[in-house]
């Protein structure tokens, strides 16, 4: 009896070895076909076969590019030195100063004043 429990056992492990000899070949064969899929002259790195996804940066938000503003030291002042200020614009520079307000400090006060300047002008 223990004659067959070791001659089974031989049997198993060269089954499993044959396989595992099988997988490596059959690894190695799918690397040669993918190289001779690549450009003539350039061998293709058995690494280059596998396709992993690499994580995408993170883009950095994109900052407005500073307009040249009709009022002097803009991003210095306080909210009533701005309302000031709008008294002598025109309507394109009070459209000018709004969209830059709205676009990085978005003080609500001020966007109001403007846009009542701007509903009287027209």
């Amino acid at each position: 009896m223990e004659d067959l429990l070791v001659g089974v056992q031989k049997v198993t492990l060269t089954a499993l070895y044959i396989s595992c000899g099988a997988a490596m070949y059959a690894w190695e064969a799918l690397g040669k076909f993918f190289q001779t899929l690549s450009v003539p002259g350039h061998r293709m790195p058995l690494s280059a076969t596998r396709i992993e996804k690499k994580p995408r940066r993170a883009r950095k938000p994109r900052k407005m590019a500073v307009p040249i503003l009709p009022i002097d030291g803009y991003d210095r002042l306080e909210t009533g030195q701005v309302l000031e200020r709008l008294a002598g614009l025109s309507e394109g520079e009070l459209r000018l100063v709004r969209n830059y307000e709205a676009s990085n400090r978005n003080r609500d006060e001020i966007l109001r004043a403007i846009d009542r300047r701007l509903a009287g002008n027209n």
